[in-house]
């Protein structure tokens, strides 16, 4: 009698696992694989700090999926800041991070790049230097954190949080900023931080 409780005890395991295994394998499919992968994100938000502005982003990035935990790619970004009317134009690395291989995961970001020109802007709000598009220049850093759902093995959707670092030029002596010098005043680096919340596809 014993032994018949223990056999139906092993054959229900059994078939408790190869559920688990079969459900597993099918959420396996909707993981992060190995491969090219690519990104389209749009988002914005406020500026924070004195010298921070509102924003509008549209980027892409294009890179490698290294299993299902691991990105590396290279992407391009038009940075658009309100008040300063202006929108750099940002190259960068971009590196993610997957914080466990399932359909929903936390992830972890960081876009590294630099902004070798902008459009011309007709400032100054708050001093921010204004003249043509190599005035404004300078390094771009966005540290990210959010969350990846995938639809299926192959596409998917992001949301990600990022305080958006941008380097932007400001006159060191705005009161002697004229019309016949604005475009050639001497200026000085500032950090430009804006809070971004972005909603992203990828392939």
């Amino acid at each position: 009698m014993c032994f018949r409780k223990f056999i139906i005890s092993l054959i229900f395991i059994a078939s408790a696992l190869g559920v688990c295994n079969r459900a597993n394998a099918q959420r396996a499919e909707k993981r992060l694989h190995s491969g090219y992968r690519g990104m389209i994100e749009v988002g914005g938000g406020p500026g924070v700090g004195y010298y921070g502005d509102a924003a509008v982003i549209v980027s892409t990035t294009q890179g490698w999926q290294f299993g299902p935990h691991f990105f590396l790619g290279a992407g391009a970004a038009l940075n658009r800041l309100n008040m300063f009317q202006t929108a750099m134009y940002d190259f960068f690395a971009d590196f993610r991070a997957y914080l466990n291989p399932d359909v929903w995961t936390p992830s972890a970001g960081l876009k590294l790049g630099y902004s070798p020109f902008t459009t011309y802007n007709n400032g100054p709000y708050r001093n921010f230097a204004r003249g043509d598009s190599t005035r404004q220049h300078g390094i771009f850093v966005a540290p990210s954190i959010g969350a990846t759902v995938a639809l299926n093995s192959q596409i998917g959707l992001s949301l990600t949080f990022s305080d958006n670092i941008q380097v932007g030029r400001f006159y060191t002596d705005p009161k002697t900023v004229t019309s016949g010098n604005a475009a050639t005043a001497p200026a000085e680096p500032r950090l430009v931080h804006t809070l971004v919340f972005t909603v992203g596809f990828y392939w």
